[in-house]
């Protein structure tokens, strides 16, 4: 008969884990169809690095965006290597993406539960905690965002590191000693944040009253020195923010926004309502109310924890809040006074708080079941708000517009909505989001060159070519307007200035696969064959799937009178991308003369399907043998 304790353990525990997994699906299961905003076409769109696994080494050596030639001060490896796999499986299709960060995000969760359980020994805090946590709006920004990623990805690894130290403490256990060293390896290789977990041991330790081992947690301790020496030695172009306007302010002048950041963290905590994505890098006085505020609130939280020393709920969940904050608290500055994935960690001891609470009155009578019924509400009310969140990151147009009516003043958002404008032919109105976003910024170089763009592709490259030369002026190294001021001077004839200006995008960035086939056009123009040969196949030893790259070479060989070869390439164009007009049309000119008619005719249709103009004597030469 004693068995049965340990079978009904199980069973409580199973529920519990089931109802979050569930939860977990049906909250965020509308933003699969989500598509890419923001810098989710830097991280991956346009990022030739996750596009290859025989390359994954290079993620492990460079920032997070050089894939696509941005930088962006993070180093997040296994956060590009996770894309690197979505994209193995699923390419471009965003619901793989979207899918996986909802599983981060669910098994985020139930180690939040683990943990709780854990420390307190209490299933229905540590249910409540956990449900909080997963359905709150807040975490849209780094769920239902596909480039939030990092937060839920270093979370699962950082609490793992954590539940791993607590529950094997007492014990001699080698494997839980090495996973553990692993998981805070893999979280600090996910998320900056995951620096801050030695205080969090520390914290453990003052609020249970529990004697530290040195031997024990030496390792959690020497491999944050690691990392930030590694990051400031070795690995120091991925510290980005010695060129932002947030690195030339001094502490001083940034400590206030974090006070009123506080404040804000606090409204969005309890009632997390007309959440955006942009608050950017504003300076505040100390004489803002606000700045008092927050000022007050934090003196409080503290004192709390002051005057419940023997209360370790209390200590380590205000602890908890008080120390994942303190990364984005802008002693070393940052992108931002605040933003609200900055609480994804930070929220759960404020969470803890709140379930325990909960548990607390679950106990008493007369209130118990108004108790539950009560945080059951919260919890569904917060389902009902986060799935009407997801609504807003469903396309482009949705996002960027709801961003600009919280920050009109948002250049990314700005210039983001005026690239989709112009691909949809509304080029007046892309033209004035360009034009609005140089007002805001006159020193910011991005809208210089997508107004440039935008000239160069409705012909006025006389126009283009000055809004280039601005956009390089403010940023020399600009590799985009490298490369776009060069189609621009090959387009005028200035073959050579060309050439120079994409060897140089491609030294700023040696896998902007765009730029290599570019420069193989030009060696081709001049009749550099090897030249352009070698350049196209670099290309395309970046990006397998860099379609144009491979119908590019099928010209270059089809002008050198290798047919053959040119076919190859046109097909391997056609499998990158079944989309590419042009590559049909090749193919069924060469199936053509091969007399492969009904194979031309194929390639022929899908051409013309695709809207490209097929000269009129081949179409009527095709209709002979349909």
């Amino acid at each position: 008969m004693k068995p049965a304790p340990a079978r009904k353990n199980i069973s409580s525990l199973l529920v519990p884990v089931l109802l979050i997994i569930a939860l977990g699906f049906a909250v965020y299961g509308n933003s699969i169809t989500g598509k890419f905003v923001w810098d989710d076409e830097y991280l991956i769109k346009f990022n030739g690095f996750i596009r290859n696994l025989s390359r994954l080494n290079i993620l492990f050596l460079t920032d997070i965006g050089a894939g696509s030639g941005r930088w962006f001060g993070f180093y997040r490896p296994l956060q590009m290597a996770s894309y690197a796999l979505n994209y193995r499986f699923g390419e471009l299709d965003e619901r793989w993406y979207h899918i996986t960060n909802i599983v981060l995000h669910i098994l985020a969760a139930l180690c939040v539960m683990a943990l709780v359980r854990t420390l307190f020994k209490d299933d229905l805090a540590a249910f409540f905690t956990s449900a909080l946590f997963l359905v709150s709006p807040l975490q849209t920004a780094a769920v239902t965002y596909i480039s939030g990623r990092a937060d839920p990805l270093a979370a699962v690894f950082f609490f793992l590191a954590l539940i791993l130290y607590i529950r094997n403490i007492d014990s001699e256990n080698a494997f839980a000693y090495v996973a553990m060293i692993l998981c805070y390896a893999a979280a600090l290789l996910s998320k900056e944040l995951s620096l801050v977990l030695p205080l969090l041991l520390l914290l453990y330790h003052y609020s249970f009253k529990r004697k530290i081992k040195v031997w024990y947690i030496m390792p959690m301790v020497i491999l944050p020195l690691i990392y930030i020496a590694l990051r400031l030695t070795v690995l120091r172009y991925t510290l980005a923010f010695g060129t932002t306007a947030q690195a030339k302010t001094t502490l001083l002048q940034r400590l206030p926004g974090f006070l009123v950041a506080i404040v804000e963290y606090t409204r969005l905590l309890l009632a997390p309502v007309g959440l955006h994505m942009e608050y950017g890098n504003v300076l505040f006085s100390f004489l803002d109310w606000r700045a008092a505020t927050g000022a007050l609130i934090l003196a409080g939280l503290i004192t709390l924890m002051v005057k419940n020393k023997d209360r370790s709920l209390v200590i380590f969940g205000i602890g908890f809040f008080l120390i994942t904050l303190l990364p984005m608290s802008n002693l070393y500055p940052i992108n931002a006074y605040m933003a609200e994935h900055w609480l994804y960690l930070p929220s759960i001891g404020i969470f803890l708080l709140a379930a325990s609470g909960i548990s607390h009155l679950a106990k008493k009578k007369g209130v118990g079941i108004l108790a539950i019924v009560a945080a059951a509400m919260v919890v569904a009310f917060w389902s009902y708000l986060t799935v009407r969140q997801n609504t807003y990151w469903k396309d482009p147009i949705t996002f960027y517009k709801r961003t600009l009516q919280f920050s009109p003043r948002s250049i990314h958002a700005l210039n983001d909505l005026g690239r989709i404008y112009e691909a949809e032919g509304r080029v007046e109105e892309a033209m004035a989001l360009y034009e609005k976003a140089i007002e805001t910024d006159p020193k910011f170089p991005l809208p210089y060159n997508n107004l440039a763009v935008l000239y160069h592709n409705i012909g006025k490259d006389e126009e283009a070519i000055p809004l280039y030369e601005k956009a390089l002026k403010l940023d020399p190294n600009y590799g985009d307007a490298l490369n776009n001021l060069a189609v621009s001077y090959n387009a005028a004839g200035r073959s050579e200035d060309a050439i120079k200006l994409y060897k140089k995008a491609i030294k700023v960035n040696p896998s902007f696969a765009g730029a290599w086939s570019n420069l193989g056009s030009v060696y081709s123009s001049l009749g550099r064959n090897d030249e352009a040969i070698a350049a196209f196949r670099k290309a395309i030893e970046i990006d397998p799937r860099f379609a144009d790259a491979y119908y590019n070479l099928g010209l270059l060989y089809s002008k050198m009178g290798n047919t053959d070869e040119a076919f190859v390439q046109y097909r391997k164009a056609v499998a990158a991308n079944h989309k590419h007009g042009l590559s049909h049309i090749s193919l069924a000119v060469i199936y053509y003369y091969n007399r492969e008619y009904a194979r031309a005719i194929a390639h022929c249709d899908e051409a013309v399907r695709l809207g490209i103009k097929v000269k009129p004597e081949f179409l009527e030469e095709l209709n002979k043998f349909r």
